[in-house]
């Protein structure tokens, strides 16, 4: 449910506006999953919502800013929030922190080249 939602009577709920502390709350929740379970699903899960933020969205609009490492606010039902508040640099960041961990955690240990 999106922010949209907060204090409104809806059938559905709105799935605006996203935030970036969701996908990394997303990230966290999945890692630990797999960390328990060792099942795949939820590593590719983890690596679904860490690309929403590089717009892998629903709007296919990419948040971080790759040059600096900044994060937009969020995701609006027709844009993307352009302000960089604090909170979504950092879950960005941390996200981004909790991939990178995974993905050296997950990756095939190579055998030393023979020496000749």
């Amino acid at each position: 449910m999106g922010t949209d939602s907060f204090g409104r009577a809806y059938e559905k709920p709105s799935p605006f506006d996203q935030q970036p502390l969701e996908a990394w709350a997303t990230v966290d929740a999945t890692l630990f999953a797999h960390a328990i379970t060792g099942e795949s699903r939820w590593l590719e899960a983890a690596w679904r919502a860490h690309d929403w933020y590089q717009g892998e969205n629903d709007l296919g609009l990419p948040l971080a800013t790759l040059e600096d490492g900044g994060c937009f606010d969020g995701l609006m039902s027709d844009r993307v929030n352009l302000n960089q508040g604090a909170e979504s640099i950092l879950a960005y960041q941390f996200a981004c922190v909790a991939m990178s961990k995974a993905a050296a955690r997950d990756r095939p240990v190579l055998a030393p080249a023979a020496v000749g």
